[in-house]
């Protein structure tokens, strides 16, 4: 008797050892899926504010592209908008001048004389220079003839 009796306590104390060790797993498995739970909450949370920081950003990266277009947008226009003056002025200035010339006899003839006077300043530098060409190859035109 004293053997079943021993046997039973040995698998009392057991079966308490047992349960209490289950108790304890059980307790130790609540914390940890309780940890894991509010750090995947705080990591979701983290997620989440650092997504709105994001889209905050690419909005306000995104609208001073669109400033910074539209600037360049109008600086290309403007910079257009003065080369077409220019060219116009030109062309009113050169049309001015051909009206001009058409009209006025005084500046007609002003305008030849001038042009014929260049030519000829011209011209004496190129017979000049046509003359030393020939010293300098030794080239007289009058003994081929």
């Amino acid at each position: 008797m004293c053997d079943e009796q021993t046997d039973w306590l040995k698998c009392g104390v057991r079966r308490f050892y047992s349960q209490r060790v289950r108790l304890i797993m059980n307790t130790k498995k609540q914390e940890w899926d309780t940890n894991l739970q509010q750090r995947r909450q705080r990591l979701q949370m983290l997620l989440k504010s650092e997504q709105e920081q994001y889209k905050k950003e690419m909005h306000r990266h995104t609208m001073e592209l669109a400033t910074i277009q539209a600037a360049v947008q109008k600086e290309n226009a403007a910079l257009q908008c003065a080369e077409e003056e220019e060219k116009r002025l030109q062309l009113v200035h050169q049309l001015y001048s051909q009206l001009k010339r058409k009209q006025c006899p005084d500046y007609a003839s002003s305008y030849s004389q001038m042009l014929q006077d260049k030519i000829n300043a011209t011209r004496q530098e190129e017979i000049a220079l046509h003359q030393e060409m020939l010293g300098l190859l030794d080239w007289d035109p009058r003994r081929n003839k």
